[in-house]
């Protein structure tokens, strides 16, 4: 849902961020799907951490769309709504370093060189987030 906001730098950010929450969201049901398929036990805590995962992002998500609905009511540079902005981007960068370290431990469960690099994969994107992330906090920073 596109929305007119007083500031549009905003709006950006927060529109990348949802592409992005989207994206990782489905990350860990994809694994968790693909290691049932090829017999890959994954054990219950590692099921249980990949929904947990799962549902962190889908939360961020849905937090993010709550901001794009708030950005056209605020005010331009608001400090209240840019610092709720750059909380979530720490809560995103925070699940992202977890995530990544998750997958590292992960790679160890999967013999073969496919879902090494699947896994690879995953990871780039995952610390491609992180350096958006440092970028458009400091870009929020400077406006705040």
């Amino acid at each position: 849902m596109y929305h007119q906001c007083k500031h549009p730098y905003t709006l950006k950010i927060i529109n990348s961020l949802l592409f992005m929450m989207s994206l990782s969201k489905e990350h860990p049901m994809f694994i968790e799907k693909m290691a049932s398929n090829d017999n890959v036990l994954l054990g219950i805590e590692g099921i249980h951490t990949l929904n947990k995962f799962s549902v962190r992002f889908h939360a961020l998500e849905e937090h993010l769309i709550h901001l794009e609905a708030r950005c056209s009511l605020i005010e331009k540079n608001n400090p209240l709504f840019l610092e709720e902005l750059l909380g979530t981007l720490q809560n995103i960068i925070r699940t992202n370093i977890e995530f990544i370290n998750f997958l590292s431990r992960l790679k160890y469960h999967f013999p073969n060189k496919i879902w090494t690099l699947l896994l690879n994969h995953i990871t780039h994107e995952h610390k491609q987030i992180l350096q958006k992330c440092t970028e458009f906090s400091v870009c929020l920073r400077a406006l705040s």
